[in-house]
């Protein structure tokens, strides 16, 4: 076998077994100009989509390739994102009050904090709490799921700063360095005013924020800590997000098989099923650009979580239509289609 047949017989692999794929390769080499090894990109192109609309049951449809590849794109971001939530399941908990005292002693010692605020086990809430079912169902109604972010303990020190803001900042910067907290960022574009460090050590993010007079009535300095992003959310998302793409990709498979001639609720199956992922799709389309804009032009040491580049849970309230969309047009193709019985002869 020639280099250019075996080329050609790995892109045929993208046929049913019914279409003959050894009659399709010699008509191939047969075409082929003497000298050629590799096939031309055009043709591999046409060969995969016409293979991938013959394995998808519509062999004369054009759309049907991009259907599917639209469907393995959107489940694959919220698998995804459901796989990397599940990983932030194995982070540590958060320090608790005296734990905290303890880190707010390191940061700066010799000012008054506040009261810590108490740890909770939820890894995730609005406005670094809990969500709660209440928090939920607003999700479903309003578009309060932009609030989404990892929960937090935190305390301040109000008052007047002996060393101005500048001065408290290189403090905390260099109490963090000394304890064996690794600085990450310090955003000081306004120095007199508003400086933040951010810092990581044993599974924590801090963030230090001083302001001054023109911020708040008195000069504080705010100190809050979360969780970092596990070590296992990147497998988790990548696998996760290729399972959900490979598996979304088979499902679209068999719905438009069963639906694509003879069933007596084809249509109506394609057209719900075409609202729902549209209704899925769409928080994806505003978010993304969204989100990649924020992250290139406001920085960060951190990725935004994978949920956040689809909108998610901040445009959750297209989700659930989507699925009812999606389930019903699923149980359509379900339905057994229409036999064709034959006619018997009269007499």
């Amino acid at each position: 076998m020639t280099p250019l047949s075996r080329r050609y017989s790995l892109l045929l692999r993208a046929y049913p077994r019914g279409y003959r794929p050894t009659e399709l390769l010699d008509t191939l080499l047969e075409a082929a100009p003497p000298g050629r090894t590799w096939p031309p990109l055009r043709e591999a192109a046409n060969l995969v989509r016409h293979g991938l609309r013959a394995h998808l049951g519509r062999p004369g449809s054009r759309g049907v390739v991009f259907w599917a590849v639209t469907t393995a794109f959107v489940f694959g971001l919220f698998g995804s994102g459901l796989a990397v939530r599940a990983a932030w399941e194995t982070t540590p908990p958060l320090p608790d009050q005296a734990q905290t005292r303890t880190i707010l002693a390191e940061i700066l010692p010799d000012e008054a904090w506040g009261e810590p605020t108490p740890p909770t086990r939820a890894k995730f809430g609005n406005f670094g709490a809990p969500t709660g079912w209440a928090g939920y169902g607003r999700w479903v109604t309003s578009f309060e799921g932009g609030d989404y972010g990892r929960t937090e303990v935190g305390a301040a020190i109000p008052g007047n700063l002996r060393l101005g803001v500048a001065g408290t900042a290189e403090r905390a910067t260099a109490g963090l360095r000394a304890h064996g907290w690794r600085i990450r960022m310090v955003t000081d574009d306004d120095p007199d005013n508003h400086v933040t460090v951010l810092a990581r050590r044993d599974g924590l993010d801090i963030a230090v924020t001083v302001y001054g007079y023109t911020v708040t009535a008195d000069p504080s300095v705010f100190v809050s800590i979360a969780r970092s992003t596990p070590v296992a959310a990147w497998p988790a998302g990548i696998g996760g997000g290729l399972l959900s793409a490979l598996l979304a990709f088979l499902a679209f498979g068999w719905g438009s098989r069963r639906t694509a001639s003879g069933h007596p609720f084809g249509r109506l199956a394609e057209a719900l099923y075409g609202i729902g992922l549209l209704l899925w799709l769409l928080p994806s389309t505003v978010a993304l650009p969204l989100t990649t804009i924020r992250t290139v032009q406001y920085g960060g040491p951190d990725w935004p979580q994978t949920w956040e580049w689809f909108g998610q849970p901040h445009y959750f309230i297209f989700i659930l239509p989507g699925v009812a969309f999606l389930a019903l047009a699923a149980a359509l193709a379900a339905r057994p289609a229409l036999r064709k019985e034959p006619l018997e002869a009269n007499g």
